[in-house]
C-alpha cells in the first residue's frame, strides 16, 4: 500500500513486445564499401532465422532460405539497385485441405535504394546502410502462393 493511500498497489506487467521486423535476420551492406562495378550478394539463412522468418510470415516451416545477386550503383547519382534470385524450401498450409504441403520458391528480385528517406519509388538507405535481408524476407512472402494447393 501507498503510505498516502489506503488503495493497495498492484503491480503491472507490461507484456512483451513482438521483435522489430528486422530483427528476424540482418544482412546491412554499407554504402561507401561497394565498389562501382558493385558487389556481388551471395547468402543463407541459419536454422534459427529461419524459425525466426516462420514465426513472422506465419508458415509452419522454412527448411532453406537463399538468396544471389548484385547490387550496383546506378548512373543516377545516390541510387543504388540490388537485382538477384532468392530461393526456398517452405511447408504452406493448403488452401484446399488446411494440411501442411512443401513448396520450393524459386524467385528473381529487384529493388532500388536511394538516400532520400520520402521517396515512394525507391526503398531508403538509412545510416549510410541498405537492408538486404528485409527486402529478401519481403519478398519471399510476396512470392508464397496465395492459395497454396489449389
Amino acid at each position: 500500500m501507498n503510505k498516502n493511500s489506503k488503495i493497495p498497489l498492484k503491480e503491472t506487467k507490461i507484456p512483451a513486445q513482438p521483435p522489430l521486423a528486422n530483427n528476424e535476420w540482418q544482412y546491412y551492406i554499407l554504402v561507401k564499401d561497394i565498389p562501382a562495378k558493385g558487389v556481388e550478394i551471395k547468402t543463407q539463412t541459419s536454422p534459427e532465422q529461419n524459425t525466426a522468418i516462420c514465426e513472422r510470415l506465419n508458415l509452419p516451416k522454412l527448411k532453406k532460405f537463399s538468396a544471389s545477386g548484385i547490387l550496383k550503383p546506378t548512373k543516377l547519382t545516390k541510387l543504388f539497385e540490388l537485382s538477384g534470385e532468392l530461393m526456398a524450401e517452405i511447408t504452406a498450409i493448403s488452401a484446399k485441405d488446411g494440411q501442411e504441403i512443401p513448396l520450393k520458391i524459386k524467385e528473381e528480385f529487384f529493388v532500388s535504394f536511394t538516400f532520400d528517406q520520402d521517396s515512394e519509388e525507391h526503398e531508403p538507405i538509412i545510416d549510410g546502410k541498405i537492408d538486404i535481408a528485409e527486402h529478401l524476407i519481403q519478398s519471399l512472402s510476396l512470392a508464397i502462393p496465395d492459395y497454396p494447393g489449389l
